[in-house]
């Protein structure tokens, strides 16, 4: 069963997938956000082609625990996104994703500041690493 993350944020969208077996991770894509239309076409577009059974979706919670406003508007979206699909999702907390996105792609000699597209994709991918962790 192959599961589909995202890593919502207010320019981008850090998509990754897992593989058949539900082990592994991977970065897929960033969609460049234009509109809440555009960007769900997009979404179902990956979601049909790749054959999603299930949706993982970064909440940024606070330092605290607590939703925010960027969590409110995460949700605000995803509840739109939810109208057009019929598959289960759910929230992960996704604090520190992006550090850690960061910390890999410095680790790998790639420059973080010229390339926000794949820490995007990448925090997508610890994001559903996470999840597929945590229900082994």
């Amino acid at each position: 069963m192959r599961r589909l993350s995202l890593d919502i944020g207010n320019k981008r969208i850090g998509v990754a997938i897992s593989d058949l077996t539900g082990l592994f991770a991977f970065p897929l894509t960033t969609i460049l956000r234009k509109n809440s239309t555009h960007d769900i076409e997009k979404i179902c577009e990956l979601i049909e082609k790749e054959e999603i059974k299930e949706l993982i979706i970064g909440l940024p919670l606070l330092l605290s625990g607590d939703e925010g406003s960027q969590a409110k508007l995460v949700k605000s979206f995803v509840n739109l996104l939810y109208e057009k699909i019929n598959i289960p999702l759910h929230y992960i907390d996704e604090r520190y994703s992006s550090v850690q996105a960061e910390d890999k792609l410095i680790n790998a000699g790639i420059s973080p500041s010229k390339n926000r597209v794949k820490i995007d994709a990448a925090a997508a991918a610890i994001i559903l690493q996470s999840y597929l962790d945590k229900i082994k």
